[in-house]
This record gives C-alpha cells, sequence and structure tokens, in this order.
C-alpha cells in the first residue's frame, strides 16, 4: 500500500501543467506522507462559491476550461482524478 502511494505521489512530483499545483517536495515520517506544494492563497472554489453573492458564467466557463485542461493532461498522462468537487479545487488567489 506504501509503495503504491508513493508511486502516485511521485507522478503528481513530475507533472507541469499550468492548471495543476505543483508537487516541489514529497516527505514521510512513520505514519504520513507529506506534500510540499506552491502556496495558494485563494482557498477552494467550494469556499468562493459561499463566499459571493454572484457567480457569472463567464468566470464558471473559465474555472471549468482550467479544470478540464488539467484532467486532459493528467489523463494523457494515464492517472485518473476519482474525487473531483469544489472542495478539491484550489484557487491561486483570491482574484
Amino acid at each position: 500500500m506504501r509503495e503504491l502511494l508513493l508511486s502516485e505521489l511521485q507522478v503528481l512530483q513530475r507533472t507541469e501543467h499550468k492548471n495543476l499545483m505543483p508537487v516541489v517536495e514529497i516527505l514521510e515520517d512513520n505514519n504520513d506522507f507529506f506534500l510540499i506544494c506552491e502556496l495558494a492563497t485563494g482557498k477552494d472554489l467550494q469556499h468562493r462559491l459561499e463566499s459571493v453573492t454572484t457567480f457569472s458564467e463567464k468566470q464558471a466557463a473559465i474555472i471549468i476550461k482550467q479544470v478540464l485542461e488539467g484532467l486532459n493532461y493528467m489523463h494523457k498522462m494515464g492517472v485518473m482524478h476519482r474525487d473531483i468537487k469544489p472542495a478539491n479545487i484550489l484557487m491561486n488567489s483570491r482574484d
């Protein structure tokens, strides 16, 4: 199990796409893995949707396009994301 998880994390570390958060380093102790990633100060999409009163179709289209581009890149690498939801989509900034 540990080897499978480490293998998946190493695949993420090798990804280079503008719409995917880069994994800079993978650390582990006796019980856990720790991912060192770039700072994303915009929280996640779930929080963003809960904090605004309006969200335009244009804004939604931009985000969905970015998500689909990232997923397409990962699928071409043979990687599948099995938990796509707003809480798992991180925003780079508060803008």
